[in-house]
């Protein structure tokens, strides 16, 4: 176990990419066979993960391998146990559908959430994008191979945005690293931040787009979210999963801990545009969801609101607004999950998404209408269920953070911003209930008597992301406790780095902080 605290840091990420390195050059074997071990190694870096974020919880960890710094804390920590235990849930989804190609499937599998998971853990900002474009590869691979019929366009789409934007973010990061005198590939986010004060002043807001598009794109937040729904309504449930429990809270992660403190005057500089944009986003989304009929494009809707609200909260440089984002994307992620996991299900069942076509689904099949309604209700506002606590926290943090003051802006623009995040919302949750009222009226006609039951194998499948989900949503107001230091630190060098008054210190007396405190 000690050595497993020791370099468990590196075993995660290892393990993964480790286990597809292995069955690419493994003899042919059955397909049954491949995806036993690539479930035995996916659940096995599952449990190390959880085992690491418990320390890290307690205090953060870091390690040096190949003269690459990684580092887990109570940021971060969640969103590794998330990426984790996606995996297992990906492979099984996906599986039954995937025959003469189940190696490349497995192994495409494992490559995703190991280079997730290391882009995570690694703190060099420049080395981390490098590593996340790398990530984003076998993510399109499984969408272009095993998705729908307009895959192609889709995965086109995706793609090109995301490359697009990754290799800007790191083209800055180069600029940065060169502006400063040192090393790219062990330039430090303060060696950015250094090379970013040397600029001129006028190019600060256009740096801060630079290196957070990356981490905007895969939160899907504002107008970077062009490609989520189509991505989603073609994607197999396992890139799915994955775009929903790993790339998010990588966006999440690259926008905290690399353009947030790197260039933090930008963010002043940009704040009423943010704020424009972030507002209208929770609108359209909203107002969308509130139509929506097809399944996986309401989850897209539902994931572009809770991506463009951490967003907003990133932007604020307020400590529980940051540590509320984090719990909002954990629990997203977890009810994203179980809702795409279960329209799988049903659409395998019943061949359509439609809410229209599947009237009376609660009658015939309620163990999915009650997963469905679990997973969609989890991704909206209701709190106690999904990220519903983690949004209410969000919101209610919102004006803690010192941007608002410094960019000189109204105190009328926190409030409405807060009305606007509390009114989408609202309307994405009442958006859900009327799809789930139309699966709960009585059905038009008998369905077939072969799809009335649910087998138990099916019935164990989905259970687990319901527990994956209920324990994320659960879990969300201690995982924005923990994360709250953390995110203080994080908020208050930005502030400082901005020339922003930061706001006074708080006590962590519930985290035996004291110490640290009065130091």
């Amino acid at each position: 176990m000690a050595l497993i605290d020791t370099w468990g840091l590196a075993l995660v990420p290892l393990l993964l990419v480790g286990g597809a390195l292995f069955m690419l050059v493994m003899p042919g074997v059955d397909r049954l066979a491949l995806r036993h071990v690539g479930m035995t190694v996916s659940v096995a870096a599952a449990l190390v993960g959880l085992r690491l974020a418990w320390l890290a919880s307690e205090a953060p960890r870091t390690l040096a391998l190949f003269g690459a710094e990684l580092r887990l804390d109570a940021l971060n920590g969640p969103m590794v146990v998330m990426a984790c235990v996606s995996l297992p849930v990906a492979l099984r989804a996906g599986a039954p559908r995937v025959f003469e190609r189940t190696q490349f499937y497995v192994v495409t599998v494992l490559f995703c959430g190991g280079l997730g998971t290391a882009a995570l853990v690694v703190a060099a900002p420049i080395v981390k994008l490098v590593i996340a474009t790398l990530a984003a590869v076998p993510l399109f691979a499984l969408v272009s191979l095993f998705g729908g019929p307009q895959r192609g366009s889709s995965t086109m789409k995706a793609a090109v945005l995301w490359l697009l934007v990754d290799a800007a973010a790191m083209a800055v990061a180069v600029l940065l690293a060169a502006r400063a005198h040192v090393a790219v590939a062990s330039a430090s986010v303060d060696d950015l931040a250094t090379g970013a004060a040397v600029q001129p002043p006028g190019q600060a807001s256009l740096l801060f787009l630079a290196l957070a598009a990356p981490g905007l794109v895969r939160l899907a937040a504002g107008p970077f979210s062009v490609w989520l729904s189509d991505f989603l309504e073609q994607a197999p449930v396992s890139a799915a999963v994955i775009a929903c429990a790993t790339a998010a809270p990588l966006g999440l992660e690259l926008l905290a801990r690399v353009a947030l403190p790197a260039v933090p005057s930008g963010v002043l500089a940009l704040l009423p545009v943010i704020l424009l944009v972030g507002v209208l986003a929770l609108g359209v989304s909203a107002m969308l969801a509130l139509a929506e009929r097809e399944l996986r494009r309401l989850i897209a809707q539902l994931v572009h609101l809770a991506g463009a609200a951490a967003a907003l909260a990133v932007m604020t440089l307020g400590s529980g607004a940051i540590a509320a984002a984090v719990g909002l994307v954990v629990a997203s992620a977890g009810s994203a999950m179980l809702a795409l996991c279960t329209v799988e299900a049903i659409e395998r069942r019943y061949e359509t998404r439609d809410c229209v076509e599947l009237i009376g689904l609660g009658h015939q099949t309620p163990l999915l209408a009650t997963l469905l309604a679990a997973g969609l209700f989890g991704l909206g506002g209701v709190p106690l269920v999904g990220a519903g606590t983690a949004l209410w926290l969000l919101a209610a943090a919102l004006g803690d953070g010192p941007a608002f003051a410094a960019a000189a802006l109204p105190g009328s623009w926190l409030l409405a911003l807060q009305i606007v995040v509390v009114a989408a919302t609202a309307l994405a949750s009442i958006g859900v209930a009327t799809a789930l009222r139309r699966l709960l009226l009585p059905a038009v006609r008998h369905g077939h008597k072969h799809l009335e039951r649910v087998t138990a194998a099916q019935t164990l499948r989905l259970l687990v992301p319901a527990l994956i989900a209920l324990i994320a949503g659960l879990g969300a107001p201690v995982v924005v406790l923990q994360a709250r230091p953390i995110a203080d630190q994080i908020a208050r060098v930005a502030a400082a780095r901005a020339a922003v008054q930061p706001p006074p210190a708080e006590p962590f007396d519930e985290l035996g902080n004291d110490d640290e405190v009065e130091r």
